[in-house]
């Protein structure tokens, strides 16, 4: 099913307001395109809702392949913010994305997580799950 485009859409959604830009760029102009849109937007000053902004870059460039350790390290800001705050809902949202986007001896051995442009990215490395290693 192919996914509606607002290409011509770019120019009219407001600077000022990022709401609006950071809600409907992933869906109307895709991930890609919606990188510069949150970018922007996380450069202004929006004081409680800097953070809903900079999940929203985090998953964004991971989806269009951009920096994803910065994606991570944002991801990672925010779910830190959402843990102080007590936001229970988003701590878990973003502990549960962490965990799917960044593999465990990725973290651990300090590599680029899941790069699939890294030297000896293929069959040589697995994320290997519980149930996997129960399989073996």
């Amino acid at each position: 099913m192919a996914q509606p485009s607002c290409k011509g859409v770019k120019g009219l959604v407001p600077t000022p307001r990022p709401l609006p830009t950071y809600e409907l760029s992933d869906t109307l102009l895709g991930p890609a395109e919606a990188v510069p849109l949150l970018e922007r937007a996380l450069s202004l000053d929006m004081g409680r809702l800097r953070m809903d902004v900079q999940w929203e870059l985090a998953q964004v460039r991971w989806s269009a392949n951009q920096d994803r350790p910065r994606a991570v390290q944002l991801a990672t800001e925010a779910r830190e913010h959402w843990k102080r705050l007590g936001n229970q809902l988003r701590l878990t949202r973003a502990s549960q994305w962490l965990a799917i986007h960044v593999s465990p001896c990725a973290a651990a051995c300090n590599m680029t997580p899941l790069n699939p442009q890294a030297p000896g990215w293929g069959s040589a490395r697995l994320l290997l799950t519980p149930d996997a290693v129960a399989n073996r």
